[in-house]
């Protein structure tokens, strides 16, 4: 499962780099949540405390673009 993880957040970061995705994209966003909520599970069952934190973060931090987009989308104010 962690190469699955692995590969979600690198599909989504090097489609960022080469412009295919925007980085506040709905596409982005969900890999980078999917890819980085599998390294979270992965990490805590390994025992990788910085690991975990790092996906952690950066779980929350796509879930919150997600979030935020939805927001933006319906028309609420951010």
């Amino acid at each position: 499962m962690d190469i699955l993880g692995m590969a979600l957040v690198l599909i989504a970061f090097m489609s960022n780099v080469f412009n295919l995705l925007e980085d506040d994209s709905t596409l982005y966003l969900s890999l980078m949540a999917s890819g980085s909520c599998i390294l979270a599970l992965y990490s805590f069952g390994e025992n990788q405390w910085a690991f975990l934190a790092l996906n952690v973060v950066w779980f929350s931090s796509a879930i919150a673009g997600l979030i935020m987009k939805q927001g933006h989308i319906t028309g609420e104010s951010k």
